[in-house]
């Protein structure tokens, strides 16, 4: 059995005296140093150290470099040189030659990953591929950075994805694989996710590394490292890290996708109605007529944002969808709502037949409708209609907006989205038939109403106590 310094002559791993050579492997046969160590981070952190080289006074004169072999993969090396930068080499003799392959920094390559690569190195020198081929085919190697540019111009910006998507898109890879964020922009989700990024950059920073260096334990590093500040944000961005990895291995660049996790790897993100719940009749209620009166504010109302708000809580629809409409969507007389599948989520065209409430908000935007937009929101494109000096305020007041009415209502502060699932939640209170709440919301699939379905629960008692009194005897 082979054994190292430490473990033959019982020295603590906190002793003074252990040194490198403390963890040459020693051959229990012939009682001699191997020359090679069972390498560790730990090993290299603490006792990898450059030589000193003193003169006949005892003063430093120079550093020389050190190297240590691993006795798990031979031809592995670690070296640091004379300025005490650290980095790994795999050597090997290849047709009488020794032939040395630079792998990369300490920092950049762990102990398991750079044993990974010099095994690769290994195979392909074993079936017979040039040396120099190796070389020149990982010199020439594409980075992160480099393919993602390629799958954007040729996946992505000619696609007939959405522009708004595209944005969203851009804006990620920008965040969690460029590592730079917005600068323009300095909301709080930016202002969090660059102090982030300062932070955890050596563990975030894999965009200037060549794609076939990186392992999969990189990208769960990375991966793991984005949901310590977002985990959704981390989903999000491992979809887009493995399109770049699916479009990589096309082109050559991979030759397998690394990018896909297993389940019990990937962070599970509770649906939001599994732990807010949305609003009641009576809370509705309020909220559209807080809404009504902040709208007639005009100190402190936003009427379009108060309107908008108000549309929301009375047609079930998304932000988006309600905030991009023009009046060219508005049939029969402000009573229908008519989308194309470009202007819903799913793609899928549907009509919305609207409340009174929702109709009486048509009403009243015809009225302040402006001559030069065809929005029934114009400011949704950054006030972009009005002048600076214009009286009319972007509906960028929009969460503003929703605050006030949430605190003028006096009910808990939620996500704007939840008036959605509140109109869907109040459809299946009246009606207790969740295909018809699915037909009017537009889901494609009764799936989509799956979160809904314990709201059912007391609607169904309330049904029996009516069909008691249906079937009751006179």
């Amino acid at each position: 059995m082979l054994m190292n310094n430490i473990e033959r002559i019982g020295l603590g791993h906190n002793s003074k005296n252990i040194t490198l050579e403390s963890f040459l492997i020693i051959d229990p046969e012939t009682n001699r140093s191997t020359g090679r160590i069972k390498l560790t981070n730990e090993i290299i952190d603490k006792y990898l150290i450059r030589k000193e080289i003193r003169d006949k006074n005892g003063d430093l004169k120079r550093f020389e470099r050190t190297i240590a072999c691993d006795s798990e993969v031979v031809g592995l090396r670690v070296i640091i040189n004379k300025g005490g930068k650290i980095s790994w080499f795999f050597e090997k003799y290849i047709n009488g030659k020794q032939c040395r392959y630079q792998i990369g920094p300490y920092k950049d390559f762990s102990v398991v990953k750079a044993r990974k690569i010099a095994l690769e190195l290994k195979s392909q020198i074993a079936f017979g591929k040039d040396y120099k081929t190796i070389r020149a085919e990982t010199a020439n190697a594409k980075t992160l950075s480099q393919v993602k540019d390629l799958w954007l111009e040729n996946r992505i910006l000619n696609s007939n994805i959405s522009e708004k998507n595209k944005k969203c898109l851009q804006g990620r890879i920008r965040c969690w694989l460029m590592l730079n964020p917005s600068k323009s922009s300095f909301n709080v989700k930016t202002l969090k996710a660059q102090k982030f990024i300062a932070d955890n950059y050596n563990q975030l920073n894999i965009k200037d590394k060549p794609l076939i260096s990186l392992t999969k334990d990189d990208l769960l590093n990375w991966y793991r490292t984005v949901g310590k500040c977002s985990r959704s944000s981390a989903n999000r961005a491992l979809d887009d890290l493995r399109s770049i990895f699916s479009y990589a291995e096309e082109i050559g660049e991979v030759n397998k996708n690394i990018a896909h996790f297993k389940t019990k790897e990937l962070f599970i993100i509770d649906p939001r109605m599994s732990y807010i719940e949305p609003y009641k009749k009576e809370e509705w209620k309020r909220i559209i007529k807080s809404a009504l009166k902040l709208s007639k504010n005009k100190e402190k109302g936003n009427f379009y944002s108060c309107m908008s708000i108000m549309l929301l809580a009375s047609c079930g629809r998304r932000k988006d969808e309600v905030n991009t409409l023009n009046f060219d969507q508005i049939k029969d007389g402000n009573s229908t709502i008519v989308y194309r599948s470009a202007n819903v989520k799913n793609k899928t065209p549907i009509r919305v037949p609207l409340t009174s409430v929702a109709q009486g908000v048509i009403k009243r935007l015809r009225k302040a409708k402006h001559k030069n937009s065809n929005l029934l929101f114009p400011s949704t494109n950054g006030g972009r209609f009005f002048s600076k000096s214009s009286k009319v305020k972007p509906l960028g007041t929009f969460y503003k907006t929703w605050r006030t009415i949430v605190a003028m209502a006096k009910v808990e502060y939620k996500p704007p989205h939840m008036l959605r699932h509140t109109f869907a939640c109040l459809l299946l209170e009246k009606f207790k038939d969740i295909k018809l709440v699915a037909l009017i919301m537009g889901w494609k699939s009764l799936r989509a109403a799956e979160i809904y379905l314990k709201y059912l629960d007391q609607t169904v008692v309330d049904s029996i106590k009516e069909f008691n009194s249906f079937l009751k005897l006179s």
